[in-house]
């Protein structure tokens, strides 16, 4: 839809900033030459070649610009993970357009499945209840399910990677006893 837009505007240039939250989210230590050699950081070439380009525009990825990574990442070096792009959302919040600066940002995925997950809550909760009591598997006892799940929505990657992990587990017991495809010897 963005090529489109801009080909029909008749502009040749449009910015992204995939590779961003790399350098924006993650710790940086002082060791920082990954960030240079990490092909995400320096192209988005999937883009260009199948969308952009054949409708003459240029889809440009800003942080593959060498003087702006190597910028970036010497401001960030000493800073610690920012998830919410706290850092940057105060840095360059006289720069970049109010609507990324000052409204709540979560670096990651769940951003497309975090209404989903809140109006599944219920459900959710209530596999992992059958699952415990099923299993006795202490790390998805319902409460420790649940302190993960608000953590989820609470910007932690940890409890994120935690939760869909044991989520995925949840799930596949949950439809093996519903399809009467287990038992409890």
């Amino acid at each position: 839809m963005t090529a489109k837009w801009a080909a029909e505007n008749s502009i040749k240039y449009v910015l992204n900033g995939i590779g961003f939250d790399s350098i924006l989210i993650d710790e940086v230590g002082t060791s920082t030459d990954s960030y240079f050699f990490d092909p995400i950081n320096l192209d988005d070439g999937w883009a260009n070649d199948y969308v952009f380009r054949g409708l003459d525009v240029h889809y440009v990825n800003v942080a593959s610009l060498y003087s702006v990574l190597k910028t970036l990442i010497a401001m960030r070096v000493g800073e610690l993970e920012d998830p919410q792009k706290l850092w940057a959302r105060k840095t360059f919040g006289n720069f970049i357009p109010y609507e990324l600066s000052r409204f709540s940002y979560k670096a990651s995925f769940g951003a497309v499945y975090d209404e989903g997950l809140q109006q599944a809550r219920n459900d959710i909760m209530e596999m992992c209840e059958f699952v415990y009591d099923f299993t006795k598997i202490k790390e998805l006892s319902p409460s420790l399910m649940s302190a993960l799940f608000n953590g989820v929505r609470s910007y932690d990657h940890k409890a994120e990677f935690q939760f869909f992990a044991r989520l995925s587990y949840t799930n596949w017991v949950f439809q093996l006893n519903r399809l009467n495809l287990i038992t409890e010897d």
